[in-house]
């Protein structure tokens, strides 16, 4: 089984406005609309969906000019196996 990690990121400057107090509530939002729209347009049901917000903690590029600042404002989807473990280093059944 598989499951959605939707994961939103704002450039490094910093927003403080009526409807988003600081970059984690705007990435928080940025994520959760795209979940909103996968949600309505998809069959994936919303158990199989997770959405988080990162602020400007992680940023593809530096901030070091507008371009490089609309790299870094992005939504990130992370499709993720549920339930399977990883394989362990030197075990082989027909050793044994």
């Amino acid at each position: 089984e598989e499951r959605l990690l939707i994961s939103g990121h704002p450039d490094d400057l910093p927003i403080a406005t009526e409807q988003y107090r600081s970059n984690w509530d705007l990435s928080a939002s940025r994520a959760a609309s795209v979940a909103h729209y996968i949600l309505k347009f998809t069959n994936i049901p919303p158990d199989r969906i997770a959405v988080q917000g990162f602020a400007d903690s992680r940023p593809l590029v530096a901030n070091d000019s507008p371009e490089h600042r609309a790299k870094n404002r992005r939504v990130e989807i992370t499709i993720q196996q549920v339930g399977e473990q990883p394989p362990v280093e030197g075990a082989n059944s027909s050793e044994n």
